[in-house]
């Protein structure tokens, strides 16, 4: 299937993405002992990488990634950002100050992480207060044959500083029918174990701004968020559901 970008073109034309190979780290410090990240090499993308990204008619909606804006007031995101609820993956039942979908569309507010700047990649596994690298997320648990129906999540900036997203250009399939998964469902050390046997993977990073955000397959999609050479904090709030694409305006409209 691949990973595919809604108006990849247009975000690199804004000079927002760039490209770079993806590694296997051991014994990063502050990371688990094995992580998939993104080497410092980081280039603008190019056509040939934009093509490979474009999505089509064909992408069904719980595949496509989307960076996206979101309708906030002057001050609003000052405000929400006050009234957002730290993340707990325990809490299933955490009160979200915000409802971005205006309650046409079910979702289920996960919380708030906080990202110092610089940072190389932001999740931290909180069960061992360690970062994660490159990972995919797991809340539906879905066999390969139906990971393209996991829900997606949307991920808002709250600010103040901007932030990137890191998306791998293969998705989990794609790994799989190079090197087979033997597994009810795949787990980010299918991600590691991909990279040991040898196989090529690649990353991009976009810049998302506050007030903006990502709605993504992140069950299907290796993918991280970062913060490097960014000089401010930023929190970001996240939700999961099953939407359709297009329900926000692109970021860079």
């Amino acid at each position: 299937m691949s990973t595919r970008v809604a108006f990849i073109d247009a975000l690199n034309a804004k000079g927002r993405c760039e490209i770079a190979p993806v590694r296997l780290v051991a014994d990063e410090p502050g990371y688990g002992p094995l992580v998939a990240l993104p080497s410092d090499d980081w280039e603008p993308l190019g056509a040939a990488e934009v093509g490979t990204l474009l999505s089509s008619e064909k992408t069904p909606d719980s595949a496509m990634f989307e960076v996206v804006r979101l309708p906030f007031a002057d001050g609003e995101l000052d405000d929400i950002r006050d009234r957002s609820v730290k993340f707990n993956l325990a809490d299933g039942s955490q009160a979200a100050p915000i409802d971005p979908f205006g309650g046409r569309h079910p979702s289920i507010f996960l919380g708030h992480t906080d990202s110092p700047a610089g940072q190389r990649t932001t999740t931290i596994d909180q069960r061992v207060d360690q970062r994660t690298g490159l990972h995919i997320d797991n809340w539906d648990k879905l066999p390969l044959t139906e990971r393209d129906r996991s829900r997606r999540r949307l991920a808002i900036n709250l600010g103040p500083g901007d932030r990137y997203v890191i998306v791998a250009t293969l998705d989990i399939c794609d790994m799989h029918a190079v090197h087979p998964i033997d597994a009810p469902f795949p787990r980010t050390g299918d991600i590691h174990e991909y990279l040991r046997r040898g196989g090529n993977l690649r990353c991009v990073r976009i810049r998302f701004e506050p007030g903006e955000g990502y709605i993504a397959p992140t069950e299907l999609v290796p993918h991280d968020g970062s913060t490097l050479g960014i000089e401010q904090p930023s929190r970001i709030a996240f939700w999961l559901g099953d939407w359709p694409t297009g329900l926000f305006p692109a970021a860079v409209s």
